[in-house]
């Protein structure tokens, strides 16, 4: 009997792999927040990065993200660019924000905002939701086909 390709537990593994990610993120976000130091900053540049896959309407999309100055507790100056960025610029030069970053290594700040803390977190639980579902219909699918024949 030929055994076929079983395309239902594959995308359940991808959806098993796309919540790992995401709650390893998580817990990475959870570290990293326990040591974090908060500072007021403050956008002194924008920089717009052009994606290079293109979108439905085949036009390339430019993504905007904030560059921060800071100054850490003991007195040093810091800019760091934000690692989210976005389709249409949410700050601009000379908002202030409020930021986290790491006493160890003040380079790593990031935005304190939930898209910036938990996005990319959030973002793979979503894909593994989704690949949970298709896996679900493709599993449902194949056991119709089953049936009828």
């Amino acid at each position: 009997m030929k055994k076929s390709f079983d395309l239902p537990r594959l995308v359940r593994f991808a959806a098993t792999l796309f919540f790992a990610f995401g709650f390893g993120w998580a817990i990475h976000t959870w570290s990293y927040l326990d040591d974090a130091l908060r500072a007021d900053g403050e956008v002194v540049d924008i920089v717009a990065i052009e994606n290079t896959a293109k979108d439905s309407d085949k036009q390339r999309q430019t993504l905007y993200f904030p560059v921060v100055r800071f100054m850490t507790r003991d007195g040093r100056a810091i800019n760091f660019q934000a690692g989210t960025g976005s389709q249409s610029p949410i700050h601009s030069a000379g908002d202030p924000v409020t930021i986290l970053y790491n006493p160890e290594a003040p380079e790593d700040a990031r935005l304190d905002d939930f898209a910036s803390l938990w996005g990319p977190a959030l973002a793979m639980a979503a894909m593994g939701a989704f690949a949970l579902f298709l896996s679900h219909l493709l599993q449902k699918r194949r056991d119709r086909k089953q049936t009828l024949s």
